[in-house]
C-alpha cells in the first residue's frame, strides 16, 4: 500500500483572480474560512480519494502610507481519515504556511511569494494491524507574478503571468506482517528530494453590483494554464494562498485572498489548467462573504475544492 506520490513534489501558489488595484483607505484585513478538497491516495490496485477539509486564517496588510506594497500571511490545515471497505484506514493532514509581497504601480502587480508544506499520509491494515504505511513530504516553494488589470464600466479584467521553484523531500516508512508463521515483518523505509519549476499564465473577468454605498456583489472566474518546465510530471501538488486574488471592489477597496483550491493533487500531466468561480458580497464597510470553487481540467486528475470565507478590513 501506498500514497500516490512523486519523484516530484511541488507546491504551487496560483493566483485565483489575478486584477488588483491600488487604494487609498483600508490597510489591513483578516480573513478565517472552511472549505473541503479532493487527495488522491493510492493502494496497492486501487486509488481511494480522500476529501480533506480544513481552515485557513489570512492577515494582509499594506506596509506603506501610500498602499502600494502589501504583505500578506497565512496558515492552512487540512484533514481527512477514511475506513476503506474495512480493509484499510487512510489518513491525510496537509499543512501549508506563506507569505506573500506585492507591489501595485498603477494597473500592474508585482508579487513574490514563499511558502513551506507539509502532507502526511497514514495507510494501516483493519485485518492485519500490523500492515502499516507512513509518508511525509516537506515542500518549500520561491515564486513570483506580474499581473495587469482594468476597469471597463462594471466589468474588471486581468491578465497575470507567474513562476514558481520548488524543493521537496520524501521518506517512507512501511511495515508489513509477512502472512506466514514464525516470520518477521517486512520493514522497509525510503527517502528521496529533487526540485521542479512550473510557470503558468492566467485569465480573468469579473463583474461587480453595487448595491449601496457600503454593500455590493462581485462575480468573477479564472482559468489558468500551468507548465512545467523541468522535474517529474508523475505528481503535481500545489498549496498555499494566492498572491493576488480578487479585484478590489471600487466602492470598498477590498484586499481579499481566496483560500479556494489550495491544496491539491494532479496527477500524469506536465501541463494542466483550472477553472474557478467566485462570488464576494461586501457585507458592510468592513465585513465581506466570499465563495469560490475550482476544478482542475485537462488532467489524469481533476481534483475539486471549495471554500467560505469571512473577512475583515481594519
Amino acid at each position: 500500500m501506498k500514497c500516490q506520490k512523486t519523484p516530484k513534489y511541488n507546491q504551487y501558489i496560483i493566483p485565483l483572480f489575478l486584477l488588483t488595484l491600488s487604494s487609498n483607505s483600508n490597510a489591513t484585513s483578516i480573513s478565517v474560512s472552511y472549505g473541503q478538497q479532493e487527495y488522491q491516495v493510492s493502494l496497492q490496485n486501487e486509488t481511494v480519494n480522500l476529501t480533506p477539509v480544513g481552515n485557513a486564517v489570512s492577515f494582509s496588510t499594506n506596509i506603506t502610507d501610500n498602499l502600494n506594497l502589501n504583505l500578506n500571511l497565512n496558515y492552512q490545515n487540512w484533514q481527512d481519515d477514511r475506513n476503506h471497505e474495512n480493509r484499510v484506514n487512510a489518513e491525510v493532514e496537509l499543512t501549508t504556511i506563506g507569505t506573500s509581497l506585492s507591489y501595485y504601480l498603477d494597473n500592474w502587480s508585482f508579487s513574490s511569494n514563499y511558502s513551506q508544506s507539509t502532507v502526511d499520509t497514514k495507510i494501516s491494515g483493519l485485518r492485519r494491524e500490523i500492515n502499516f504505511n507512513n509518508e511525509n513530504i516537506d515542500s518549500a516553494s520561491l515564486g513570483g507574478s506580474i499581473g495587469y488589470g482594468f476597469i471597463k464600466g462594471d466589468w474588471f479584467y486581468g491578465i497575470l503571468v507567474g513562476g514558481l521553484y520548488s524543493d521537496w523531500d520524501f521518506n517512507k516508512y512501511q511495515i508489513k506482517d509477512s502472512n506466514q508463521d514464525h516470520k518477521q515483518s517486512k520493514i522497509t523505509s525510503e527517502k528521496s528530494s529533487g526540485n521542479s519549476s512550473i510557470i503558468s499564465t492566467s485569465l480573468s473577468t469579473a463583474y461587480y453590483l453595487p448595491f449601496s454605498n457600503e454593500k455590493g456583489l462581485m462575480l468573477g472566474g479564472l482559468l489558468t494554464w500551468n507548465y512545467l518546465i523541468s522535474g517529474d510530471s508523475v505528481l503535481i501538488s500545489r498549496n498555499g494562498k494566492n498572491v493576488n486574488t480578487r479585484p478590489i471592489s471600487r466602492d470598498t477597496s477590498r484586499i481579499t485572498n481566496s483560500n479556494s483550491a489550495s491544496l491539491n493533487a494532479i496527477s500524469g500531466d506536465d501541463n494542466y489548467g483550472q477553472f474557478a468561480l467566485y462570488a464576494s458580497y461586501d457585507l458592510g464597510p468592513s465585513w465581506s462573504l466570499d465563495i469560490d470553487a475550482s476544478i482542475n481540467i485537462a488532467s489524469d486528475y481533476d481534483a475539486y475544492a471549495w471554500s467560505v470565507s469571512l473577512g475583515y478590513i481594519f
